[in-house]
């Protein structure tokens, strides 16, 4: 079933739900992608962050990775023929980059919501494996607020609601909402910057892999 579905409206549902805090959560740490070799975009959707990293200092190779054959269609229809994107069209969890291919900037905005902790700490294993030496994650999504109970309520009110969406609608495996932070920090990564909106509902997050030799090989 997948995103399909929701190819179409997915845009105007995340306006009219989330007003721009989506996108200026994208958008935030744009200026840090500025001279990097290559950038790996996981679970990008239809594109609207990629047109944004194409119209910004960034001028490295650019791959795509998105499961939805109908976002991928409207992510190329977004930025025409001719920018050099290499898009895929697969599950992200068995995404691995071309050798050669230079990926020191990853991002996942709004996807790792989609996983289960399992899943998604297997995902970040791999993302460890290949990603550059000198490389950083940036990481977009949503949280529980530490504080404030009207604060909280309200999160996990809505996070509740778009789980039931979702999960009727795309067949997602994930019913809640998983420890993003807490799977980044077992797996060896280290954050560097956090911006935050709706009282720390919505999140940008900077990530890079600490200095521990072993973590490529744990389990």
């Amino acid at each position: 079933m997948g995103f399909d579905r929701l190819a179409r409206v997915y845009a105007t549902l995340e306006t009219l739900t989330f007003g721009g805090a989506l996108a200026r959560a994208r958008s935030c740490h744009l200026s840090r992608l500025a001279g990097r070799g290559g950038a790996v975009l996981l679970g990008d959707g239809d594109g609207r962050f990629l047109k944004q990293l194409l119209t910004s200092a960034f001028s490295g190779q650019v791959i795509s990775v998105d499961s939805s054959p109908a976002m991928i269609r409207r992510a190329e229809r977004k930025i025409g023929s001719g920018s050099g994107v290499e898009f895929c069209c697969q599950p992200v969890e068995e995404f691995v980059p071309p050798a050669g291919f230079p990926a020191d900037a990853v991002t996942a905005h709004f996807f790792f919501d989609c996983l289960t902790d399992d899943a998604l700490d297997r995902l970040l294993k791999d993302i460890g494996d290949w990603i550059a030496e000198d490389g950083f994650l940036v990481v977009s999504d949503f949280a529980i607020p530490a504080s404030g109970w009207l604060r909280r309520s309200f999160a996990k009110i809505t996070l509740w609601g778009m789980y039931r969406f979702f999960r009727g609608v795309t067949a997602i495996g994930a019913r809640e909402l998983p420890d993003i932070d807490g799977a980044l920090r077992r797996r060896g990564w280290r954050e560097i910057d956090r911006r935050e909106w709706r009282g720390g509902f919505i999140f940008s997050a900077v990530w890079e892999l600490g200095q521990n030799p072993d973590y490529r090989e744990s389990p």
